[in-house]
């Protein structure tokens, strides 16, 4: 009786405390829902800003994309014969490149991971930066490299030190072949040059690995080719004889097949 009492005498103070709480809660989950709400726009905004840079990076890189594949196809087509050289000149300022060397040579280079597109063109961009040369992707899945230099030597050596820094620089080529053209003068040998190293590249089952196909090595190997031919053709004729076969002309045949 004397609860029930004291909870009559104050039942306005226990209505206005319960008013209280419920206010208190209400302005509690209000102002949790506002930092909600903060935190909600400013990861929005950083979302946003994120996207941006995303689609700039991505435009950036299709407008370089573009602009590649554009030069690509102008240097092949000159490499090809399908536009002459004031038809080359004309396009080439576009980029702002001019071929100024005293001597040039074209140079096929093929790699066995040639499908990967970032190993393609940390290949691409490593010979551009460290040598006198200009590349271009070609159908074939090559990469055809322009090299420019004062004197043979320089040339030879430009190519020959691109096999060592493949072998060094553990860019992702896999096994590779590079094959040299001949050294040309004038722009109106590119052709030349390209349809020499096209010619030592079809060699490349002749040869090991991660080497370097020019002309000197080329000739080298089509003739020990020739002698291995003749070789086998003396170790069959003499079979075909019934004459005896020495193990010294057979162990001759293999080493040359090596």
């Amino acid at each position: 009786e004397i609860g029930g009492r004291a909870l009559e005498e104050n039942k306005d103070t226990i209505l206005k405390l319960n008013s209280m709480s419920e206010t208190i809660f209400e302005m509690a989950k209000t102002y949790k829902e506002a930092a909600a709400t903060i935190v909600d726009e400013e990861e929005l905004l950083t979302t946003i800003q994120n996207t941006g840079r995303k689609l700039n990076s991505i435009v950036n890189t299709r407008q370089q994309h573009d602009k590649t594949t554009l030069l690509d196809n102008t240097l092949w087509n000159y490499l090809t014969g399908e536009i002459d050289q004031h038809d080359f000149h004309e396009r080439l300022l576009l980029y702002s490149i001019e071929f100024n060397e005293k001597l040039y040579n074209v140079s096929i280079l093929n790699i066995e991971h040639y499908q990967d597109g970032e190993i393609l063109n940390k290949v691409r961009s490593f010979i551009e930066e460290n040598y006198s040369a200009l590349c271009l992707f070609s159908p074939f899945q090559e990469i055809v490299i322009i090299y420019g230099g004062y004197d043979e030597e320089d040339i030879l050596r430009q190519n020959q030190n691109l096999v060592e820094h493949l072998h060094k620089e553990q860019l992702g080529t896999g096994l590779f072949y590079l094959s040299m053209g001949k050294v040309v003068n004038t722009l109106d040998g590119f052709e030349d040059s390209f349809a020499n190293a096209r010619e030592n590249s079809l060699l490349q089952l002749n040869f090991e690995p991660n080497v370097l196909i020019s002309n000197k090595n080329a000739m080298d190997r089509q003739e020990e080719i020739k002698r291995q031919k003749e070789i086998k053709e003396n170790i069959v004729k003499k079979l075909m004889n019934g004459e005896d076969v020495f193990l010294l002309e057979i162990d001759q045949f293999f080493e040359n097949l090596t």
